[in-house]
């Protein structure tokens, strides 16, 4: 946020221009993208909440929406106005969830507070609908997602994915969607560092993300 004020139309804030689309509507467009690109875009993510909860920040609410990725390749993670909102009120509010259902962790399910791990198990969701070009956990309204989350497995992301992939990309996935926070990655930084290893396997080369037309 660069600014804010106010007008007769009411309060505003004056933020950075992102010339390109958000993660959200390229899948869209395109359904699954490839998993070169997958882990060139989960990486860059991985390392936007990792500086985020260096700061003291979880998002709770990690979603293609809310990633944004510029027609330079650069890639964004935004709106942080729960985790702004949150941090600075000091809310507690038990019982309550925020964030968006589908790329919701269990533990925000069951209207827990949010960790760094929530965050990383929803970049899980995002790599899993990245690479497949669909949800792991469906349901017919809020609540039956939410039990999804809760109760059951996702179908593994190479069951279901329109192109083989690598072994090492799989394995990561199924450790982000873990139930148990215990069981996931230490911190996003660490799943950016495996989203390398991942690149290198793949013969990753330069450092463009995601050109857009």
């Amino acid at each position: 946020v660069y600014d804010y004020g106010a007008d007769r139309s009411g309060p505003y804030i004056v933020m950075e221009l992102v010339d390109g689309e958000d993660l959200a509507t390229i899948l869209k467009g395109s359904g699954a993208l490839p998993p070169r690109q997958v882990a060139r875009i989960g990486s860059a993510v991985a390392r936007a909440l990792a500086a985020a909860h260096a700061a003291g920040l979880v998002h709770r609410d990690v979603k293609p929406g809310n990633i944004l990725i510029g027609r330079d390749g650069q890639v964004k993670v935004a709106d942080f106005g729960i985790a702004r909102a949150i941090a600075e009120a000091q809310l507690t509010l038990p019982g309550t969830t925020m964030g968006s259902v589908h790329y919701f962790s269990p533990e925000q399910a069951r209207g827990e507070s949010a960790t760094a791990s929530s965050d990383i198990y929803s970049l899980g969701i995002v790599l899993y609908e990245m690479l497949s070009g669909t949800s792991p956990y469906k349901g017919d309204g809020n609540m039956q997602t939410m039990l999804a989350h809760l109760k059951t497995e996702a179908a593994p992301v190479e069951a279901v994915a329109p192109v083989p992939l690598p072994e090492s990309l799989t394995r990561l996935v199924a450790a982000l969607l873990a139930k148990r926070p215990s069981e996931r990655p230490p911190s996003a930084a660490a799943v950016r560092q495996e989203l390398h290893r991942v690149l290198i396997e793949l013969g990753h080369e330069g450092t463009d993300l995601l050109a857009l037309p």
